[in-house]
């Protein structure tokens, strides 16, 4: 019986686990911050009926600081990343409206064991446009930029990471902070989408 129990429970377990996707394009670290570094990386996402596809926006930070674990509050409604889009000429891209995502995290506090690092999406889109294009998602409010697909620039994704945490916490370790991301190059000549 708990042989029957225990295959049932891994069964559901592995139901569940939804695809990681993988990065398509990955940015340099930043300068470390109090013990942390950040990069951002790109992903590709599933194309949509109206040929849209989405432009994944990764978060990476990792923990430099010696033999201890460091905690970072992530509040995703205070806008912890903010990103800027420039085209191969160096030219601000304009942000596209977009609905503001209906999925929206609750404020968490991230722990990163000494020597370790830790990767997640920073943004979901509520709608995308409804004509084909690489509809790129940087957070779950503002930061999305529509990129038709005929484009052949290369395109630049930076941003900065801000973090302050709740002044009545008492954990030790605590990040706060500000990271400055160095550019992701995205590359429409070699996306998959078309």
């Amino acid at each position: 019986m708990r042989i029957i129990i225990l295959f049932f429970c891994l069964t559901c377990q592995f139901c569940l686990a939804g695809p990681v996707t993988e990065p398509k394009f990955t940015g340099d670290w930043s300068e470390p911050t109090n013990g942390l570094r950040g990069r951002l990386l790109f992903a590709e996402g599933d194309k949509m009926p109206e040929g849209v596809r989405f432009g994944l926006v990764y978060l990476e930070l990792q923990n430099l600081a010696p033999g201890e674990t460091l905690y970072v509050y992530y509040n995703a409604g205070r806008l912890p990343l903010h990103c800027e889009l420039k085209d191969s000429k160096g030219n601000l891209v304009d942000p596209s409206l977009g609905a503001v995502s209906q999925f929206f995290p609750q404020s968490c506090w991230l722990a990163l064991p000494s020597d370790s690092s830790l990767r997640f999406r920073t943004g979901s889109s509520g709608s995308g446009p409804d004509y084909p294009c690489l509809f790129i998602i940087s957070d779950f409010i503002a930061g999305k930029w529509a990129i038709p697909f005929n484009a052949t620039n290369d395109y630049y994704l930076s941003g900065t990471f801000s973090s302050i945490s709740p002044t009545n916490d008492t954990r030790p370790h605590v990040w706060d902070g500000t990271l400055n991301l160095p550019p992701v190059k995205i590359s429409m000549k070699s996306l998959t989408a078309r």
